[in-house]
């Protein structure tokens, strides 16, 4: 069951370049730029994420070739989280390697560092089942191919002591930042 692409619900402000692009959800659009920075001194930094976003969302933005003259060297996807609950995880995953397929034939960057579905809900459990298998299958996906690479970061985002969600539990503290920013380090 393919996702078919869709208009995103909200504008985009694209970069006019970006040596490194942020691609997807809240959890993109919030990473602070000051974290990227540290791990990417002197690069040009861009986001083309927005929150609510859903992996039909990024497709549809990447069809419409706004984007494709940044040419990044390294692209960080994050998007998936929004699927959950409303697509089969079949779907959600073979959508997510389907943009990352797309990235790689827009942009040819040295690489691609993808986001597992990051934990969310109270105790973590929203949809955990799917989500599981969602980033299972994006793991086993990517095919431990040298220019990409699958995150997971789930042991971590789970330990209570850090406090990396907000409230929502579905957002991220600057501590959950940290933990992204660290695993792209």
């Amino acid at each position: 069951m393919a996702l078919s692409p869709e208009p995103p619900t909200k504008e985009i402000v694209t970069p006019q370049a970006a040596d490194i692009l942020l691609v997807g959800d809240s959890i993109a659009a919030g990473w602070p730029r000051k974290m990227l920075e540290s791990v990417f001194p002197g690069q040009r930094i861009g986001k083309i994420a927005v929150s609510g976003e859903r992996v039909q969302q990024t497709r549809w933005k990447l069809d419409s070739n706004r984007f494709d003259h940044l040419a990044p060297r390294i692209v960080i996807l994050v998007v998936g989280t929004n699927n959950l609950g409303k697509n089969p995880p079949c779907a959600i995953s073979e959508a997510v390697l389907e943009v990352v397929a797309d990235i790689e034939k827009r942009w040819k960057p040295e690489r691609v560092l993808v986001f597992g579905i990051l934990p969310r809900g109270a105790g973590g459990e929203f949809q955990r089942a799917a989500r599981l298998e969602i980033n299972a299958a994006l793991n086993k996906g990517l095919g431990g191919r040298a220019a990409l690479r699958f995150i997971d970061l789930d042991d971590k985002m789970s330990c209570a002591p850090c406090a990396p969600f907000r409230p929502d539990n579905t957002h991220l503290t600057t501590d959950g930042y940290r933990i992204l920013t660290d695993a792209v380090r």
